[in-house]
């Protein structure tokens, strides 16, 4: 095996982990996946009814952000808020926006087990730290 053992892993420059890093960046920017997500969040942006559906869901949620901690929701409230996530998560755009994103992480989940599987590393795990991958 060329001299190396699984337990020795070869270590690279920090400037070489920042140029594959960078290259990376560059090469999952060009995806199509990557690509239908910018499309989509910005046919959200500019979907004038989809702006004011998420600022009545984020209005209404923050009103009810103190009484949600204390699980005093009262149903009239509990109603209106589903009622705005409905109209909200109803919306085409949003709806595409959505199904972009969740496409664009399986395909990144699926690169991170590729990646885990050829050094030996869980990144998913590795990740978990920060709440962001896996």
């Amino acid at each position: 095996m060329d001299n190396l053992t699984l337990n020795e892993p070869e270590v690279a420059s920090k400037s070489r982990v920042m140029e594959v890093a960078r290259r990376f960046t560059e090469t999952l920017a060009e995806t199509a996946q990557y690509r239908a997500l910018e499309e989509t969040y910005q046919a959200f942006r500019q979907d004038g009814e989809a702006q004011a559906a998420y600022t009545a869901l984020q209005t209404k949620q923050q009103t009810l952000r103190m009484v949600t901690m204390l699980n005093a929701v009262g149903e009239e409230d509990r109603l209106a808020l589903k009622q705005l996530e409905d109209q909200f998560y109803g919306l085409k755009s949003v709806q595409n926006y959505i199904q972009a994103q969740e496409t664009l992480i399986s395909m990144c989940q699926e690169i991170g087990d590729i990646l885990s599987d050829a050094v030996g590393l869980n990144f998913g795990l590795a990740c978990r730290v920060g709440g962001c991958c896996g």
